[in-house]
């Protein structure tokens, strides 16, 4: 498909993508892309890296900037102008690429109706198998070749849903011993008559050799969620994911954050942040904090409430809504110089992870109402044991 990049008229339907070979590295509360050879960066503050999070190669710049208007309560007029100058120097950079028109109506001729890429540059992650469903994911080989047992560490659970189907989840590990155990935990969720198709869940086992130990990894959808020394604990945290594959009800918002619970409330901490909790866990612990396996959380954002786990009862607990008491996000003293509009930029980064699903208004609303009645706490340090005294304080 041909592509007039400089017509005005028709770049509010414009729909881009990131450029294949392009990284966005979270700094300064915003980002910097950069080239796969080093040799190419491009700054984004914290409201162009909203924007770039929201170019999924589906949505149009026209859809984007009617989301970013309503979620942010800035006139479109305004937010559209920024949306097409900074996708026109994303183009011009070679930092995006085009993708496609969305067409006003679906016009078959441009692809698939759902999205209007030609069916060429475009698939389909849901897989549709009998009565449930499979997420696809995108193919790495160099990712794929730290896995290298097969079948003897591809594990499948079956999940039931609230409108009666079913959600199909593909645990894979490096590790035979795990792999049983994880079946073994599973129990009537296991579906041994499903063939393995996609690995959604991903648990890297350490070296036990020696006196070394190396970490346990937890991958969701090929982003790292967990990493703990214990194998039971990695074991747990491999199947406190599965529930969050199952459909959720509209109004909760899911965040890429790890809960912090203690004494009746919850706060929820930036997964920019994973590491620090995950080596803290002791005073965290020690301070009443109980920190909680899964990602993302589901956030009811009227209410304020994140939707918990009971129990540790995996891999489908009850969950419960508990009240948030802060939100803490990576910051910077340049946050300050913000517009007002765009103050709540910084915190919508948490909604989601790139792959999952893409950012829309109503995500970005849901953030500005939760964080509108909740401390929005920001971070500017790297030092571990100053963010534990952080987190302790609140």
């Amino acid at each position: 498909m041909s592509t007039r990049v400089g017509s005005p008229d028709r770049l509010s339907h414009l729909v881009l993508a990131p450029a294949p070979t392009i990284e966005a590295v979270a700094i300064d509360g915003g980002a910097v892309l950069v080239g796969a050879d080093r040799a190419r960066t491009y700054p984004l503050n914290a409201s162009g890296a909203l924007v770039w999070a929201c170019l999924d190669g589906a949505s149009s710049l026209a859809e984007i900037s009617h989301d970013l208007s309503e979620g942010l309560g800035v006139p479109s007029d305004v937010i559209s102008v920024d949306v097409e100058n900074l996708a026109r120097e994303l183009l011009e950079q070679r930092m995006a690429i085009a993708t496609g028109y969305e067409p006003l109506s679906p016009d078959p001729a441009l692809g698939c109706e759902c999205c209007a890429i030609p069916g060429d540059e475009h698939e389909h992650l849901e897989v549709i198998v009998g009565d449930g469903v499979w997420l696809g994911e995108p193919h790495d080989a160099n990712f794929d070749a730290q896995f290298p047992l097969g079948r003897a560490g591809e594990v499948v659970a079956r999940l039931p849903a609230d409108d009666d189907s079913r959600r199909f989840v593909g645990i894979r590990t490096d590790d035979v011993d795990a792999a049983n155990a994880i079946r073994e935990r599973l129990g009537p969720l296991l579906a041994d008559d499903e063939p393995f198709r996609f690995p959604n869940v991903s648990l890297s086992i350490g070296n036990r050799e020696g006196f070394r130990t190396s970490r346990n990894i937890v991958f969701r959808r090929s982003v790292r969620a967990f990493h703990t020394f214990s194998r039971e604990q990695a074991i747990d945290a491999t199947l406190a994911q599965l529930h969050t594959f199952v459909p959720h009800d509209a109004r909760f918002t899911p965040m890429r954050v790890r809960a912090l619970a203690r004494e009746g409330s919850v706060v929820l901490v930036s997964d920019s942040f994973t590491s620090v909790i995950d080596a803290e866990h002791r005073r965290l612990s020690a301070a009443g904090y109980r920190a909680l396996l899964q990602t993302p959380v589901l956030v009811d954002a009227v209410n304020r409430e994140a939707q918990l786990p009971r129990s540790d009862d995996w891999p489908m607990p009850e969950l419960v809504g508990v009240p948030v008491s802060h939100v803490v996000a990576p910051g910077s003293p340049h946050d300050a110089a913000l517009p007002a509009a765009f103050s709540v930029a910084r915190a919508a980064m948490l909604v989601t992870r790139p792959g999952e699903r893409s950012i829309r208004g109503e995500d970005v609303r849901a953030l500005a109402e939760l964080t509108s009645g909740v401390p929005l706490v920001k971070i500017d340090t790297g030092d571990r044991r100053e963010i534990a005294r952080i987190l302790i304080e609140l």
